[in-house]
């Protein structure tokens, strides 16, 4: 037979410490909504852990540890000055679940190794807000960030010790998104079959993707943000890649490097820049802008490349390097004032380029 330990505590300006040890199943829940509140939870046993933990006043701090299998808790703090720290060890099944509403929050999310089907959903409103998630040595693990607020700072990670066994589909996610100044997102993966997926709506963001290993995907998207920046790397075979920007001085970088991976940039207003990377074979680049007094450049090097990269406006610069043999590349520019400069070094290289307007110049050159 189960056992079951239940516990309810309501406190204001105190400190609670809560340890549960008993096998198979644990519940427990704290409410406190005064100021300078602090909560400390543990769950240890074989079983079911269920934690909840709600906190209104100021100054608060919860802390929950939880092991082995289906543990769940929730935070939820709507005053100034919280931090929420959830541990939870190697198991499956596992929910984490974090919700700040006020001021100076930070919440803090660590799931630990041989994990299995685990989730961490981070949300916060405030200002002055930071996040961390971090997930090792596992499959199946979602983490899912949500920002609103200013000066907030979000990061992520999904760390797989196989990265270099090809049998060990991962099928990770990171889901990240800001939407208001001065943000930070950055998210790291590794191993197969992973998903990032990066989303900034403000102004001054700076959002950074790293992946290691195959078949994975990655997209960034800036949008009615000003001074954004995008990174995006990826090393292993077959990989995906978009980058999407809207606004002006915009900068986006992208490093491929691999077998038959494919990467997408799209840029729309003035004075942005891309530049894309890509080292291995059969890799594709697009990348398309427009607007005016834009920059756009493509290197790749080994062999059976390709490139299409489109831009329209006036004022606009486009370069294209292409070392190795066997690559193809396809340029094509609308307005006035643009400059395309294409070099293709070694053998069996073919390019097409046209462009539309006045003032226009256009440079290729060829040979071993």
């Amino acid at each position: 037979m189960k056992k079951l330990i239940s516990g309810t505590c309501a406190v204001l300006m105190a400190a609670t410490a809560y340890s549960q040890t008993a096998p198979f199943a644990n519940t427990n829940a704290v409410s406190q909504s005064g100021d300078n509140n602090t909560a400390d939870i543990s769950q240890i046993a074989v079983g079911k852990h269920e934690n909840q933990s709600t906190q209104i006043g100021n100054s608060n701090s919860v802390l929950v540890r939880q092991t082995y299998y289906f543990g769940q808790t929730t935070a939820y703090q709507q005053g100034d000055h919280n931090s929420a720290i959830s541990i939870q060890g190697p198991t499956y099944d596992n929910r984490v679940v974090q919700t700040q509403v006020g001021d100076w929050n930070s919440a803090h999310a660590t799931q630990n190794n041989g994990t299995y089907d685990v989730q961490i959903t981070q949300t916060q409103y405030g200002d002055g807000n930071q996040m961390t998630a971090s997930q090792h040595d596992g499959a199946r693990t979602w983490i899912d960030q949500v920002q609103a607020g200013n000066n907030n700072i979000a990061t992520a990670a999904q760390v797989e010790d196989r990265v270099s066994d090809p049998y060990y589909y991962n099928g990770n996610d990171i889901d990240q998104i800001q939407v208001g100044d001065f943000n930070l997102a950055t998210a790291s993966q590794t191993g197969w079959g992973s998903d990032l997926y990066q989303v900034q709506q403000g102004n001054s963001n700076t959002v950074s993707g790293i992946q290691l290993g195959a078949e994975n995907s990655l997209a960034q998207y800036q949008v009615s943000g000003d001074w954004n920046t995008a990174a995006a790397s990826q090393t292993g075979d077959e990989n995906e890649a978009i980058q999407y920007q809207e606004g002006s001085g915009n900068y986006a970088s992208l490093a491929q490097t691999g077998d038959k991976n494919s990467s997408t940039q799209s840029q729309t207003g003035s004075s942005n820049i891309a530049y894309g990377v890509q080292a291995g074979s059969e890799n594709e680049l697009i990348g398309v802008q427009s607007g005016i007094s834009n920059w756009a450049s493509v290197d790749q090097s080994g062999t059976h490349h390709s490139s299409i990269y489109a831009q329209s406006g006036d004022h606009n610069i486009l370069t294209n390097l292409q070392s190795g043999s066997g690559h193809s590349s396809v340029s094509a520019q609308t307005g006035n004032w643009n400059v395309s400069t294409v070099t293709q070094s070694q053998t069996g290289h073919s390019h097409v380029g046209t462009q539309t307007g006045h003032g226009n110049f256009i440079l290729v050159k060829q040979g071993n």
